[in-house]
């Protein structure tokens, strides 16, 4: 017979000869190290298999338990839950002490204003200015949101991004109230109002009002507000894109293309016997997919999947009855649509990016696109003509190079040296700078190559971190509405906006400090995708 410690779960000897006096030995000893502090050091073999030392902290235990909730985006009864509370106790320490909702709520409230207060001293701090992205957003309440992005490059040549509001709008979205919001955002919860750079918007009628009237109460801004203003890019491609794709002989041809595909492979039977006859020509098998109405560049897939298969599909569909036929028109048609839309949409998968510099590759996008839509209409392209190129020259060829001069005045002692001719020595030596190889450019890094060159260019690095911190999209503050859209959903709607504004923007600052330590992991990256912004546009 044995007997089996509760504790421990350690067997001893029981019956007969065995006594038991050492079962009540052992007992005394079991109640002894269960009684021990639970902040007593012990050793363990940490993931990487070292030794590592380890003690049970209730505070630091909790403080997990709420990031866990918030990175996870788990209700907040979940820590309520019996079968977490056994999971914690039973698998890693039974000194976890259990608590509620309520506190949870009271905890994520007091981690946002810590937060907070680290964060505004992190952007006061800054060496740079601080670029803007903002948006506004409706949630299944029916409520309005307003979304502030701060994007500015730290010390060490890093390009951050911080949520800095998430925050409801209870006023008409018109033009003034949307720049009182803003200012009073800015000035009075975070006090950076001397260090902002830029804000970018999309192209709505009231977000033009509202920059105006920032100007306004911002009247220290770089180069009299000249720069403030940036127009979102991914707004103006999708505009152009709209409007080619308005041409009549590609309307036809995309109803043939996607009737033809839609008739083959929404069948079972049709879409097994296309794969036979890509066998018998030679050809890979594979089920082309479908656009969807709202998203441009799903069309681009759709035709970049089909043309390859053109003889496929035209011998598959002669001895069919299919309302949609598909000519040789239709294919030329499709083969020049399918050009046209490539550099827009290598621009909006390039531009949709929000932990890379952007600003310095807008120009190089344009000129690419440029040279292929320019041989159309001028109708077709005069978003490029009135927004883009026009913006896009006067940013840098006259704000950038003013901005360089008054931002050399500031940051130099005239009486020491000639400010004007340190400058120009400081323009010469850096166009005189060789241009990278063309096997470098791809992986080029331009803010590794300011961090490796800021002494030599003290004044032209200082207007590099600021320009360069500026987005060429609001994708950043889409990709706040996606983090929204997912914690305040259908079957978890009854959070206060109070509650979602710190549940959004903790979550996106813990990612921001903890990207390092999960960054093969898929899941934490929430940005939103070029699909998503395209639909957010279209709808």
């Amino acid at each position: 017979m044995w007997a089996v410690c509760r504790i421990c779960g350690e067997r001893k000897k029981s019956g007969g000869n065995a006594g038991t006096s050492h079962l009540k030995r052992h007992t005394n000893s079991c109640l002894k190290k269960r009684k021990t502090d639970n902040s007593q050091t012990t050793i363990v073999v940490n993931g990487q298999g070292k030794i590592a030392t380890f003690n049970f902290n209730q505070a630091r235990a909790r403080k997990n338990v709420i990031k866990l909730i918030i990175l996870r985006e788990l209700p907040f009864q979940f820590v309520e839950d019996p079968i977490f509370q056994w999971f914690i106790n039973a698998s890693f320490h039974p000194g976890f002490v259990k608590f509620s909702r309520n506190t949870l709520r009271t905890d994520i409230y007091k981690c946002y204003l810590e937060g907070k207060q680290q964060l505004k001293r992190i952007l006061l701090d800054s060496p740079g200015r601080i670029s803007l992205t903002s948006d506004i957003w409706l949630s299944k309440q029916r409520l309005s949101y307003l979304g502030i992005t701060a994007h500015f490059i730290d010390k060490n040549w890093v390009l951050q991004k911080r949520i800095i509001t998430y925050a409801l709008i209870d006023t008409s979205h018109t033009g003034e109230n949307i720049a009182e919001f803003i200012f009073r955002k800015l000035v009075h919860d975070w006090s950076i109002s001397e260090k902002l750079f830029s804000l970018d918007m999309d192209n709505a009628s009231a977000n033009t009002v509202s920059v105006s009237r920032l100007k306004k109460l911002f009247p220290n801004l770089p180069s009299k507000g000249d720069l403030f203003h940036v127009r979102c890019c991914f707004h103006i491609l999708n505009l152009v894109v709209h409007d080619g794709l308005k041409v009549q002989g590609f309307t036809e041809m995309l109803e043939h293309v996607k009737g033809s595909l839609k008739y083959i492979f929404v069948s079972g039977t049709r879409c097994t016997q296309f794969r036979l006859l890509c066998d018998d020509m030679g050809v890979r098998s594979k089920k082309l997919q479908l656009d969807v109405k709202h998203r441009w560049n799903s069309t681009y897939l759709m035709l970049k999947d089909a043309i390859p298969y053109r003889q496929v599909l035209s011998a598959f569909l002669d001895d069919r009855s299919c309302p949609h036929v598909i000519d040789d028109t239709d294919w030329e048609h499709a083969e020049v649509l399918c050009a046209f839309l490539k550099p827009f949409y290598d621009a909006t998968n390039y531009f949709s990016g929000v932990h890379y510099v952007t600003s310095n590759s807008v120009l190089q996008y344009l000129y690419e696109i440029g040279n292929y839509s320019f041989q159309w209409s001028a109708d077709f392209n005069r978003y490029f003509r009135d927004f883009c190129w026009s913006n896009a020259f006067r940013l840098f060829n006259r704000g950038l190079l003013h901005f360089i001069w008054k931002r050399f005045w500031a940051s130099r002692n005239r009486k020491k040296r000639d400010p004007l001719a340190t400058s120009s020595e400081e323009l010469k030596r850096y166009y005189a700078e060789p241009e990278p190889a063309l096997a470098d450019i791809e992986n080029f890094d331009v803010l590794d190559w300011w961090k490796s060159n800021e002494k030599r260019y003290p004044v032209l690095s200082c207007v590099a971190r600021d320009v360069l911190a500026v987005q060429a999209s609001t994708v950043a503050s889409e990709s706040a509405f996606s983090l929204g859209k997912r914690i305040l959903g259908d079957y978890r709607s009854s959070l206060t906006p109070d509650m979602l504004e710190c549940s959004v923007v903790i979550k996106d600052w813990w990612k921001a400090d903890m990207k390092d330590i999960f960054k093969p992991i898929d899941p934490l990256n929430d940005d939103i995708t070029p699909a998503d912004e395209l639909e957010r546009l279209a709808t």
